[in-house]
């Protein structure tokens, strides 16, 4: 069969057929994998995984893989809990390395979210007459799933900035630390102002201080099972920022 002319997969409703092959286990990566779904066959849980070569069903289900996947790679819960609430994005969270993003069609606790490689997407358009999403991947290989227009399109604004603001983070880091020539090769010459963090986008040192509130944050709750006030969020942003005076 042509590379063009490969069958539509209907995400919402797949069967054994789907699949070239079935499998104990499988990997997921962000070059090769397209996306990846929980579903139950004959009372069992398996997950069906599209690839840019392939397409297996695989004993393991959508929770399971994407730990996998994810203590891997790896991305962390924090760090991705940290950048959705230092851009100030609401609802869940995405899986972003850069360039390289994987969002889900729905709530990620869902059984039935679909695990999408963002940065794999050709193009995509919604029936309103079928109200069904489809996708198309570089790979000219097409889907059809239950998922809006409008949930697609802030999933995929939302990963990108993430992974916009990542590479950007990870660029003055190299500044920062000396790494010139790396930083010019792979991203052209830059101006030496990027290393100061008060330039707006480059801001990692606020990043940095933002998590460090957020972990304070977490570990008051979880420990204590109380919130941090107002008055010891002030104390802490004064210790954290205070400008370097050269004395204890």
């Amino acid at each position: 069969m042509d590379q063009f002319d490969k069958p539509l997969i209907d995400l919402e409703n797949l069967t054994r057929g789907d699949a070239q092959h079935f499998c104990d286990s499988t990997e997921i990566s962000w070059e090769k994998t397209l996306l990846f779904r929980q579903i139950e066959l004959d009372g069992e849980i398996y997950s069906f995984v599209l690839a840019t070569d392939c397409s297996v069903i695989v004993r393991r289900s959508a929770k399971k893989l994407l730990e996998e996947f994810t203590s891997a790679v790896p991305v962390y819960q924090f760090n991705m809990c940290a950048y959705s609430k230092f851009l100030g994005l609401k609802g869940s969270y995405h899986c972003v390395s850069g360039k390289y993003q994987l969002i889900a069609s729905r709530g990620v606790k869902s059984a039935d979210a679909t695990w999408i490689m963002a940065h794999h997407i050709a193009n995509y358009n919604y029936s309103k007459a079928e109200r069904v999403m489809y996708i198309t991947f570089k790979n000219h290989q097409t889907v059809t799933l239950d998922m809006s227009e409008a949930s697609l399109k802030k999933r995929l604004y939302e990963a990108n900035l993430i992974g916009a603001t990542q590479i950007m983070h990870d660029r003055q880091f190299s500044i920062l630390h000396g790494s010139y020539s790396e930083v010019a090769k792979q991203w052209g010459h830059f101006n030496l102002d990027e290393s100061s963090h008060y330039v707006a986008g480059h801001d990692i040192a606020a990043f940095t201080v933002f998590k460090l509130r957020l972990l304070f944050e977490i570990i008051s709750e979880k420990l204590y099972g109380v919130k941090m006030d107002d008055s010891f969020d002030q104390v802490m942003e004064r210790i954290l920022t205070q400008p370097f005076q050269g004395y204890n």
